[in-house]
């Protein structure tokens, strides 16, 4: 094809603000001179490309890739990130968001790490670069096994580098429990070594995989925050996009002086662990505490609400997702939503609020979507 006809194809109007710049393997490269003329040129793609089909062929031309203007940055006569103005016009901001956006249409994937559970991933979206995500519940109702379903789901089923970093439990018990979800053995089996044939045989089909899988398992020596930080740098330069720390409430701010208040402590640790999220761009998921646990005294427990989480109402203000887990079989083992947990959304940047039902299966250490009927 050649360039010089672009005019006459697409029109004056859509020509008169982009330029042809490449044609390469079947792909028209066009530049718009501003980013409103990106935004047009993006939304009249296809009737832009069967226009150009027509008269051309689909065998000279088959996608059309847009770009908008470069943006013009600042000269602070250094190259680095460190060097670079932390504020910038909005200009500056729009092409690169325009660019994700783009990205995500054409590949028909969410710039998020998916959760493994639909309405998270599809109304939430929780797990995006630079997020925190706390995942909280009463003893048992099981926030560590759902944020361990987020590490499996994301470095076994997408490939994708992920972390868990226990802090109160031997990276030994956290294989198991990835075992026995993986390979649909009964964790008691697993533990006691009491494995049927069946067993054997659903290890075998599952280990290749869950052993190339791009996951860290680690229980770090330090439980300090700056320590943390250093481990999490460490793995984020090594291309891991997701780091999950279990509990939240085993970590400190510091090792030598202890803080006299647990809630300012616990607010330092989060807001450094979000800080740490937008300058790594990854995503980290703690799980944490709750208060007022009703135990058996209560028939029927009310379910839990931001204003539960333990230590500090800071955690609600500083994350950007926050689920929390409600097991109505807890308490009453004869309830007619034996097996169910609903996971609240109670805060998300991203969306409203809202609640999702999940089945739980943890005598096979994992939470599943439900099935739908």
């Amino acid at each position: 094809m050649d360039l010089d006809r672009w005019t006459a194809i697409v029109g004056d109007e859509v020509a008169g603000h982009t330029r042809t710049v490449s044609l390469h393997d079947q792909v028209l490269h066009v530049v718009a001179n501003s980013l409103t003329g990106a935004v047009q040129l993006r939304a009249l793609h296809p009737t832009l490309l069967e226009k150009i089909i027509t008269e051309v062929g689909e065998d000279v031309v088959n996608a059309i890739e847009v770009s908008g203007p470069e943006a013009g940055a600042a000269d602070t006569g250094s190259d680095s990130d460190a060097d670079a103005p932390s504020l910038l016009a909005l200009v500056e901001y729009l092409q690169p968001a325009m660019d994700e956006v783009d990205a995500s249409a054409s590949s028909g994937k969410p710039p998020w790490l998916p959760t493994g559970f639909t309405d998270l991933d599809e109304h939430c979206g929780c797990l995006g670069p630079g997020s925190l995500t706390v995942i909280g519940g009463f003893p048992g109702a099981g926030s560590s096994t759902l944020a361990l379903g987020f590490a499996r789901n994301a470095s076994i089923r997408h490939g994708f580098g992920a972390a868990y970093l226990t802090l109160d439990s031997h990276p030994s018990d956290v294989v198991l429990r990835l075992l026995s979800a993986e390979a649909k053995v009964e964790l008691n089996s697993l533990r006691s070594g009491q494995m049927i044939d069946d067993d054997w045989t659903r290890f075998a089909r599952r280990m290749s995989e869950i052993a190339d899988a791009p996951l860290v398992l680690g229980r770090p020596k330090d439980r300090d925050i700056t320590a943390l930080a250093e481990h999490i740098s460490e793995l984020a330069s090594t291309g891991t996009l997701l780091v999950v720390i279990d509990p939240l409430h085993m970590a400190v701010a510091r090792r030598d002086l202890p803080y006299e208040n647990r809630e300012r402590e616990v607010s330092e640790i989060v807001r450094r662990l979000k800080s740490l999220a937008l300058d790594l761009d990854i995503a980290i998921v703690v799980t944490s505490h709750l208060t007022n646990n009703p135990g058996p005294r209560q028939a029927v427990p009310r379910p839990p609400t931001l204003a539960d989480l333990r230590d500090s109402g800071v955690i609600a203000h500083v994350a950007d997702t926050v689920i929390l887990l409600d097991r109505p079989d807890m308490y009453e083992h004869d309830s007619d939503r034996g097996g169910e947990v609903d996971l609240t959304v109670a805060k998300s940047r991203y969306g409203p609020a809202f609640t999702t039902t999940v089945a739980h299966q943890l005598h096979l250490a994992r939470l599943v979507d439900m099935v739908k009927t």
